[in-house]
Formats: C-alpha cells, sequence, structure tokens
C-alpha cells in the first residue's frame, strides 16, 4: 500500500493517457452518468472511491472523495484520505459508493468490498468497475482466468503490475456482502483480442466502438477486460 501511495502522489506518474484507457474512462463516464439521472430520489451522499483527480460529473448533496495519495485528492472538493480498505465513515452513512478506474485492482478487493457493503445504507447502491482475469489479452499468462492474481499489463507508455479478479470471484464476494447486482456492463470485448496478436493498444483500442454490439453476445463478453457493475445493497 505504501508504494501505491508513493507511486500516486508522485504527480508526474500517469500523465500520458493512451488510447485504450481514454476510451475506458469514457465509457465508465457515460455509464455513470446514465446511472445519476435514472435515479427517482436524489443521492445524499455519495463516496468517489480511489477518487484522485478525476471528477465523475456525479450528482449528489455531498460527494465525499477518498483516496490515498494527498496529492491529488487534495485538489477535490471534500477529499478524505485513506485506504478503501479501511474506509473511515460510519456504518451506513452513504447513499452511493462509486468505485472505478480499476481502484480494486490495486488493493485487496474483499476487504475494500466488505467496507463499502459496511458504510452502504440499505437499499444504497454500489457501483464497481474492475480488471478480468478472464481478459484474452492475459491469454498466454498465468494469471489468466484465476480468481485472483497479479498480472503484466500497461498504462500510457510504462508497463503495470495488477491485480486482476475472475467475474465469479467478484460476484462471490459480492453476495457474501449483500450487495446484488442489477446491471452489468463489459468494456473492450473485442479489443483485447486484438491487443493479444498485434500487442499494438492504438489498433487494439480502435475495435474497442464495437462494444455495444459485441455485448449483444454472452460468449464474447465473458473474455472482455472490464467489467462494471450497478449492485444494491439488500
Amino acid at each position: 500500500m505504501a508504494a501505491v501511495r508513493a507511486r500516486y502522489n508522485d504527480l508526474a506518474n500517469y500523465k500520458w493517457e493512451d488510447n485504450w484507457h481514454r476510451y475506458t474512462g469514457i465509457e465508465i463516464q457515460r455509464q455513470i452518468t446514465q446511472f445519476c439521472y435514472s435515479q427517482i430520489q436524489p443521492q445524499r451522499v455519495v463516496l468517489n472511491a480511489g477518487a484522485g483527480d478525476t471528477k465523475l460529473d456525479l450528482v449528489a448533496d455531498l460527494i465525499v472523495n477518498l483516496d490515498i495519495s494527498e496529492a491529488r485528492v487534495s485538489r477535490q472538493q471534500t477529499p478524505l484520505i485513506a485506504s478503501v480498505e479501511a474506509v473511515p465513515l460510519s456504518d451506513e452513512t452513504v447513499d452511493t459508493v462509486i468505485c472505478v478506474g480499476s481502484v480494486i485492482n490495486y488493493c485487496d478487493a474483499a476487504s475494500a468490498i466488505s467496507e463499502f457493503a459496511r458504510i452502504l445504507r440499505p437499499n444504497g447502491h454500489f457501483l464497481l468497475e474492475f480488471e478480468s482475469s478472464r481478459s484474452a489479452e492475459l491469454r498466454t499468462q498465468a494469471a489468466f482466468g484465476r480468481s485472483a492474481a497479479v498480472a503484466d499489463t500497461f498504462y500510457g507508455k510504462e508497463p503495470e503490475a495488477i491485480w486482476v479478479y475472475s467475474p465469479e470471484f467478484i460476484k462471490h464476494l459480492l453476495e457474501a456482502a449483500h450487495l446484488c447486482i442489477q446491471r452489468q456492463v463489459a468494456i473492450h470485448i473485442l479489443s483485447p483480442w486484438a491487443l493479444l496478436l498485434c500487442r499494438s493498444t492504438s489498433t487494439a483500442a480502435t475495435l474497442a466502438r464495437f462494444d455495444p454490439w459485441a455485448r449483444r453476445v454472452p460468449s464474447l463478453t465473458r473474455w472482455a477486460s472490464n467489467h462494471l457493475y450497478v449492485c444494491r445493497k439488500v
């Protein structure tokens, strides 16, 4: 955790965003916007977990921006410097928790999901996005298909090592925390296959535009790189 904090506190890191992650961010924002404006009741308190300096155009009376990087989150309104594995908020005090940007791939997923469920009010919502161990780009790695394993990937022009989780593993954690999945969205469905074959992130990213079509084919979404779940606490 200290190494992750130090890396994110160095503002020189993660300044250059590649086409692959740029598309991921745009699609995540689109799904969050759709969620925010589909809610009949206004959100009173929203926790943006792993916020960094990213603004998600959230709609709420109070948005708490949590991150371990004080250098980045201090730019946000209502910053909270802490780990997602130990959230310093009382039980059942938050209406919605949003954890996107593959934040959970840099921590203990079980501890983080348990914490999010603890602070959520009954019937509260949880939006989670993560990178999957079943992504086609990982087929040549030992991490492929594992419940939880460290995989080699990239961000910008630099190599990156992160935890990846199988969808089945994440669903098991959600179920154990009494978080019921209401909606699932796969991101980067065909593009991981192109990345596996050509190793060009720019070329592979162009196939992401076919995601809306590919989502209609469950056998294809199984190998998607990213998954976003909209859950409700029951």
